[in-house]
């Protein structure tokens, strides 16, 4: 599951119990083991989306989700793109990825899970996640962004293999 995609990825392996074998998460779960935020967070956070929808998105997508001056044409086009989303059905999706508590839901798996990261933003707090996925980790994929499996499939894609080569190695 990519960014929103972790916590359903989550949600899905708890209904699919004994189905899957392992998650990984593209750039998601970062927030596992972390204080959740406050309503009056969330709020501020959603607050500019529902006074702008399109041009909120293409600003947070263009200026904070890519390295600065790298794949512009991408960036641009993932804005455009997701600017065309309903705000009927993108801000209470956004406002449920804020309130989702993975910490519940984790209770409910035993299967592995990882995430392969980009280093765009803060790192990746893998000793915090530990504390409630013991046996997690990261990869990072340097120099990209938040949509790393578009930037640059020729790292992630054997990045991705590896992770299901170890998930479904006997030791996974």
């Amino acid at each position: 599951g990519h960014s929103m995609g972790g916590p359903v990825s989550i949600e899905a392996a708890r209904r699919l119990k004994g189905r899957v074998i392992g998650i990984i998460g593209i750039d998601t779960f970062n927030t596992i083991g972390a204080p959740a935020p406050s309503k009056a967070q969330i709020d501020a956070i959603v607050k500019p989306f529902e006074a702008d929808f399109i041009g909120y998105t293409r600003k947070l997508v263009v200026e904070h989700l890519f390295v600065p001056g790298r794949n512009t044409g991408l960036a641009n086009k993932i804005a455009y793109d997701m600017s065309l989303s309903q705000p009927r059905v993108g801000i209470p999706a956004l406002r449920a990825l804020f309130e989702y508590d993975f910490n519940e839901p984790l209770k409910d798996l035993s299967v592995p899970i990882v995430a392969i990261d980009s280093d765009l933003g803060e790192p990746v707090n893998e000793a915090r996640i530990r504390k409630v996925l013991p046996k997690f980790h990261a990869t990072v994929i340097t120099g990209t962004g938040h949509f790393l499996m578009m930037e640059d499939p020729g790292r992630i894609n054997p990045a991705l293999e590896t992770e299901i080569q170890a998930i479904l190695s006997p030791e996974g």
